[in-house]
């Protein structure tokens, strides 16, 4: 077995911030409701097929192919 571990590293100013749920549809503009994603996981959360779980204590991605990414809120993505 083979375990693949990926860390990246992004300060919070080179971040987009981003409504956990969507504005459009009632998310409210608060605290429990806004997370800071990389450019990158900002716009893979919007593909087909990818689901974000969690909250802004414990964020993860769930990608098209399965694979989860977490997110943590202190910028180390771990795949």
């Amino acid at each position: 077995m083979m375990l693949l571990l990926v860390v990246v590293v992004v300060p919070a100013a080179w971040c987009e911030a981003d409504h956990l749920r969507a504005y459009e549809v009632g998310g409210v503009t608060d605290l429990d409701n806004l997370v800071l994603w990389c450019s990158h996981h900002h716009h893979e959360k919007r593909r087909p097929g990818v689901q974000v779980l969690g909250n802004v204590a414990d964020l993860r991605l769930r990608l098209a192919n399965g694979t989860v990414v977490h997110c943590p809120p202190g910028g180390h993505h771990q795949i």
